[in-house]
């Protein structure tokens, strides 16, 4: 069954980069190397990247990246800078551009409702003058003056405060639930309830209390000051924001950590009036659903409790939507973001970007595409729409209207404009529950430089912004694009084998569809890479083999498929020539192309904080430790079998 499921994922992999690769090449036989431009730009990139004084077999993420990092050091302000990033950063420009550049003609409704959204969050006077008045109303439905206002406890009622926030605001402050597909029937949606993300993103940074001090006291000093902002006197405000963070650091301690969550189970409950008392809900945290119950319990059992449970959830709702009030309310992230990060938050204008894409994504997605795939580029376009690139609604006018006709904006109520996208969301979430699954529904969004792969529709999604210069250019040789944004795609197909996308069958549905035998062999090999992985560090910190066990396997997978993908298609086309003034097979460039993918610095304070919250490894390691498992690659390099890069005892989920 392993050669099987590879061979497929190899021929899904050619037949993806086949849908994308419309350029013809010219194969000069007269030639040594190839010398087309494309070839010398693809040949300076890689030679400006290098740092060939290193070994390739001792440290291959130096040699291949050696070059960028010393020519790319962190831009001020940020945190991380990769290749991705700098799209990201690229693509920024344009959605700017689009959205300020009144010479941009609009094609639809939905997309000048991006333009008046964005317009509204850049409306920093008007936002300025309304101050805190659209927060103080939202606190006022409520009950509640301001952050720390006295209450009556005997009129407070706790299920229709959390109520509110969670499903008028869309707030998840004890738990998250949302409409999905059934794990079990994924043609159809249920109700899922998940544990919560802490508001630190991490556990780690309440539990390890003397290691993380200064981030708790900095999180402290960051709740006081919002407090008093909105009209709350500090040292009361001081004293029960030490309370809340108290409440939050428990519930930080029943959190399950991602590396160790299991299966969801079903359960059947009666939920409210509008819901059928036969209504499936899917519990995929039930031991924190557990402990939560006795916490609040606990809480609801005195007056103190109460009111600090009250306090919290006002905590968490202000807290959410910051980012939609004045200035010196956003500004007051900003030493919370240094100290996690090391960073400070963006340019105004780039939070508006973002913001807009939360909001209306898709309309902007439609102006990004034509404003960054226009002319010369469109055949390209049109080839990826089959498959890759973006939903074909955004460009049908009428149907990108439809899907946000029931949204309107004002350019001078930004906070308001907010409001209405959270319960038009909200609205649509819990529309899906009387629909069937919509297997087609994209999670990200057209301008988004990343790609996914989804269990319960078993689909690999890749966002038309990934698919350009560097990550793929359609004139490049193959073996770049193959190494590049091939590995990409193979990764995302890989996760259809990995820990969990095991679980769900070709329907999306999740039960066990393997032999006992094989799942053994698969928990076996996915220990090498856990116990590999977790031999590794980066400035001090370890990584977690568990949390990123799932993404190292496919790595792996999508390293291997590529190649094979490559090896292919050479087969079936011909032999590349390789590139001027470098001296490396064209076998060998593939893996630098795939190296260079990741080719990346970060603040020790951001590497710290992706250790704990991000399942991939440090791309350092995504490099080494892919390659250092790699048969292909020792082949093609010659590592000596003592040699970093040569693992003795290679790794494999899939032969």
């Amino acid at each position: 069954m392993e050669k099987l499921l590879l061979a497929i994922t190899a021929i899904m992999l050619v037949t993806a980069l086949s849908v994308i690769a419309i350029s013809q090449f010219r194969h000069v036989q007269d030639k040594e190397f190839c010398s087309t431009p494309a070839c010398l730009r693809a040949a300076a990139n890689i030679l400006d990247s290098m740092d060939q004084s290193v070994d390739p077999c001792e440290d291959f993420y130096q040699y291949a990246c050696g070059g960028w990092m010393k020519s790319n050091p962190l831009p001020a302000g940020k945190s991380d800078w990769n290749i991705f990033k700098k799209l990201a950063e690229t693509n920024n420009l344009i959605l700017k551009e689009v959205l300020e550049d009144e010479n941009f003609v609009l094609k639809s409704a939905a997309e000048a409702k991006a333009r008046t959204y964005y317009r509204s969050c850049m409306n920093q006077k008007k936002i300025n003058e309304l101050g805190t008045r659209p927060m103080l109303e939202v606190l006022k439905k409520l009950g509640v003056e301001n952050i720390t206002s006295d209450f009556n406890l005997t009129e407070w009622n706790f299920q229709r405060m959390l109520g509110i926030i969670q499903d008028e605001y869309n707030v998840p402050s004890l738990f998250q639930w949302e409409v999905m597909a059934d794990v079990e029937n994924s043609s159809r949606n249920s109700i899922a309830i998940k544990q919560i993300v802490p508001t630190l993103k991490s556990k780690m940074y309440y539990v390890n209390k003397t290691k993380d001090d200064k981030i708790l006291s900095t999180y402290l000093n960051y709740m006081t000051k919002v407090g008093v902002l909105l009209g709350g006197e500090e040292k009361t405000i001081r004293s029960q924001m030490e309370d809340v963070l108290d409440f939050e650091t428990k519930l930080a301690e029943i959190i399950v950590p991602k590396g160790e969550k299991k299966a969801g189970s079903k359960l059947y409950e009666k939920i409210g009036q509008n819901i059928s008392s036969s209504q499936e809900i899917t519990i995929l945290s039930t031991e924190y659903l557990q402990k939560l119950s006795k916490l609040i319990t606990k809480y609801q059992s005195n007056p103190s409790g109460q009111k600090t449970i009250r306090n919290y959830l006002v905590w968490i709702l202000v807290h959410r939507n910051i980012r939609y009030l004045p200035k010196p309310f956003v500004d007051a992230t900003d030493k919370l973001q240094q100290i996690l990060t090391g960073s400070k938050i963006e340019n105004d204008w780039k939070i508006c970007i973002l913001s807009v894409d939360k909001a209306v994504g898709f309309a902007l997605g439609a102006m990004f595409v034509r404003k960054a795939f226009p002319g010369e580029s469109k055949p390209m376009v049109n080839s990826i729409k089959e498959m890759i690139g973006f939903p074909e609604y955004i460009t049908d006018f009428d149907k990108l209207d439809e899907k946000y006709q029931e949204l309107e904006f004002n350019e001078t109520q930004y906070f308001e404009n907010h409001l209405k996208f959270v319960r038009f969301d909200r609205l649509n979430n819990f529309k899906k529950l009387r629909q069937p699954s919509n297997q087609d529904n994209w999670l990200m969004t057209p301008s988004t430089v990343n790609a996914y792969y989804s269990a319960p529709s078993n689909t690999i999604v890749f966002p038309a912004a990934i698919l350009q210069p560097p990550l793929y250019d359609l004139t490049y040789p193959k073996f770049v694009n193959f190494g590049s944004v091939g590995v990409v795609m193979g990764h995302e197909l890989t996760h259809a084998f990995d820990v969990q996308g095991r679980l769900y069958d070709k329907y999306g549905n999740l039960h066990q569809w393997w032999k006992n035998s094989s799942i053994l062999n698969f928990r076996l090999r996915a220990k090498c890479f856990l116990d590999q992985y977790s031999t590794y560090e980066m400035n001090g910190v370890k990584v977690n083999g568990k949390l990123t066990l799932g993404e190292n396997i496919a790595d792996s997978g999508g390293l291997k498929a590529a190649f094979r993908a490559y090896r292919n298609w050479v087969k079936k086309n011909h032999a590349e020539l390789p590139l001027p003034g470098i001296p490396l097979s064209t076998n060998q460039l593939f893996f630098v192309a795939f190296a260079q993918t990741w080719c990346s610095v970060k603040t020790p304070e951001l590497q710290r904080f992706a250790s704990l919250t991000d399942p991939h490894s440090p791309n350092k390691y995504r490099v080494i430790g892919t390659l250092s498992n790699s048969i292909d690659f020792n082949w093609e390099f010659k590592c000596p079998s003592e040699s970093a890069m040569n693992a003795e005892i290679k790794c494999e989920a899939w032969r």
